[in-house]
């Protein structure tokens, strides 16, 4: 008898069965700053400021019970028939053992002189809870640009926790 594929208890809705709920959807920085620069934002490209309003309408990062979702579309020319979406997807099984996510205020690379926040709020997490600082900057993962970074951390923090748990402790035991 073959394996059902699929059947990993993360996959699984903790409210109700069968359905997933989206718990929070970031919203990102529209600031002029963050439209016009090619580095720190995730278009890449020297289209950035006539790009950014299609790029910000595509672009999200969601939390949902059981994963972080995100699209950071790559637009190679200012024209919708050029434009990439790139959708990753990090299921909380695979990010348990990440440290708590937390707002940063300073120190990333997403900061001007690691001092001044001109893209918008960033927050950040690191495999273990020790690199989770400004000392190892290449050890972290880094979502930047946002408008309420602390909103993102609440919602990513509480999901991972609930989901992390609901699969530690299944509601039915199966023998």
């Amino acid at each position: 008898m073959a394996a059902v594929t699929g059947t990993h208890p993360i996959y699984k809705a903790v409210s109700t069965p069968g359905t997933l709920k989206e718990l929070h959807n970031a919203e990102y920085d529209d600031s002029v700053c963050r439209q016009c620069h090619p580095v720190l934002t995730p278009i890449s490209s020297p289209w950035c400021c006539l790009a950014f309003p299609m790029w910000n309408k595509r672009a999200y990062q969601r939390v949902y019970e059981n994963r972080l979702e995100s699209n950071h579309p790559c637009v190679a020319c200012p024209c919708n028939m050029c434009m990439a979406d790139i959708v990753s997807v990090g299921f909380f099984d695979k990010k348990g053992k990440f440290a708590p996510w937390r707002r940063e205020t300073m120190c990333t690379p997403y900061h001007c002189c690691y001092i001044v926040e001109c893209q918008g709020e960033v927050a950040a997490t690191a495999k273990k809870p020790w690199a989770n600082n400004c000392l190892f900057p290449c050890l972290r993962t880094y979502v930047a640009g946002l408008k309420d970074a602390q909103a993102f951390c609440d919602a990513a923090n509480s999901a991972q926790s609930t989901a992390l748990a609901a699969v530690a402790a299944p509601n039915a035991q199966k023998m």
